[in-house]
């Protein structure tokens, strides 16, 4: 996906991808799953992943592009949220947009999912783990499509999107009343200025 990435971005997946970094192409749209993916294969597979991000991307202006959604843990989530965020905590996604480059497909940027969280929210909200890290990829990568949940209005149309790319996989809305639990803000620090 070459040198597209934000420098700080850049340098925190670098040193999460190991050597279990995996691209996959669906059609126009590359995504690399990038850190603990085998730890993660009990939660969800790298393939999954990779349908639920393209299908996000889809929804973005121009259909080449390319994204990164790095499996990471609390520890890391918490450094990359003070460093970057200033809040010194864990959370569940974290989205960091790419520095623009001319020519070839636009690499958006980078989603890290921070397990951790994404397994004790879901143990909380009793939902499968494996559709709240679908949900949150989706999430993520809404994010870095411009995406915001600021105010009432911008969070309708992005909820809508969520539920509508979900729905087409067979998962509920997490923002209805099934689970009720999951009427309360998603946890989310997207960091737009990196």
């Amino acid at each position: 996906m070459g040198d597209r990435r934000t420098p700080a971005a850049a340098e925190a997946i670098a040193a999460s991808r190991g050597s279990n970094s995996r691209t996959s192409a669906i059609g126009d749209c590359a995504v690399e799953i990038a850190g603990d993916v085998d730890g993660w294969a009990e939660i969800v597979t790298a393939e999954r992943l990779t349908e639920f991000a393209t299908r996000a991307l889809r929804r973005g202006p121009e259909r080449a592009t390319s994204v990164a959604i790095v499996l990471s843990c609390d520890d890391e989530i918490r450094d990359l949220n003070r460093r970057f965020c200033g809040k010194d905590r864990p959370t569940n996604v974290l989205s960091f947009p790419a520095l623009s480059a001319p020519g070839g497909p636009a690499h958006l940027g980078d989603v890290f999912l921070a397990r951790e969280t994404i397994e004790r929210e879901a143990a909380e909200l009793a939902i499968l783990v494996t559709d709240h890290a679908c949900h949150l990829c989706v999430h993520g990568v809404l994010h870095l499509l411009g995406y915001e949940h600021d105010d009432d209005g911008s969070a309708h149309i992005m909820e809508s999107l969520e539920t509508a790319i979900l729905s087409e996989f067979g998962i509920a809305d997490p923002y209805g009343e099934e689970p009720a639990a999951l009427a309360g803000p998603i946890q989310n620090n997207s960091h737009n200025n990196v």
